[in-house]
Formats: structure tokens, C-alpha cells, sequence
């Protein structure tokens, strides 16, 4: 399992309604032009050994991204998914490191937002 494969099936436990597909790694090609759809890509950041003891090391500091392109006939207020899916991340162990502004993504025109989410796994 990977750091994004991990964060990708955690989003896919929620059962979010909204959400109507997570990738780990890529959107799938075939995919990227469908803007009727909500999806999520989840992408490491990074993973760098942590908790040093001894010339080693017991932790991984972990960051994931989780970019959610919105369809563009979203009926659910953005703020309120975006909120929602903060606090399930919390709840989970997880800290909020970054939380940018909604953009547009300049090939579907969708309204995207970009969330890092980090924390420290025990090894």
C-alpha cells in the first residue's frame, strides 16, 4: 500500500454521496474530461522518517493532497463537503496543513479545491 493508495480508500470508507469517484496517483486519461462527475485525486506529498531513536527511526511524517474537481452542476454548497470531509480527516488522526482557495481548472473549467492533510504513522 501506498500513502496515496491509504488516503484513497479512507475517502472511499466515508461513502461520501457527493463524491463520485476517488483516483490514488492519476485521474485515468479516458476520465480527465468528464465534468459531470465529482472526483477526488489523492497524491503523496511527502514521507520522510520521523521519531528518531538510536541511528533509526520508529514514524513516517506523512502529507497527502486531496484535490476535489467538482462537477459543474454541483448542488451542494462547497464549503459545507469541504468542512465535513476537514473533520472526518481530523477524527481520523489526521491534521489540516493546507486549505487554498477554490480555483479553476484551466482545461475542464471545473472549480477545484486543494486540501493537505498530514500526520505521523507509527511503524
Amino acid at each position: 500500500m501506498t500513502l496515496a493508495s491509504d488516503v484513497a480508500d479512507f475517502l472511499r470508507e466515508l461513502k461520501l454521496d457527493w463524491l463520485d469517484a476517488v483516483y490514488a496517483g492519476s485521474i485515468p486519461q479516458e476520465l480527465a474530461a468528464d465534468t459531470d462527475s465529482t472526483v477526488a485525486l489523492v497524491t503523496e506529498v511527502i514521507e520522510t522518517p520521523d521519531e528518531w531513536n538510536n541511528n533509526t527511526f520508529s514514524a513516517l511524517s506523512q502529507t497527502a493532497q486531496v484535490q476535489i474537481f467538482y462537477a459543474t452542476n454541483f448542488g451542494v454548497p462547497m464549503q459545507d463537503v469541504e468542512v465535513f470531509l476537514m473533520k472526518k480527516f481530523m477524527s481520523a488522526g489526521w491534521t489540516i496543513a493546507v486549505s487554498e482557495s477554490h480555483n479553476i481548472d484551466p482545461d475542464t473549467k471545473q472549480v477545484f479545491k486543494t486540501l493537505q492533510f498530514e500526520r505521523t504513522k507509527n511503524i
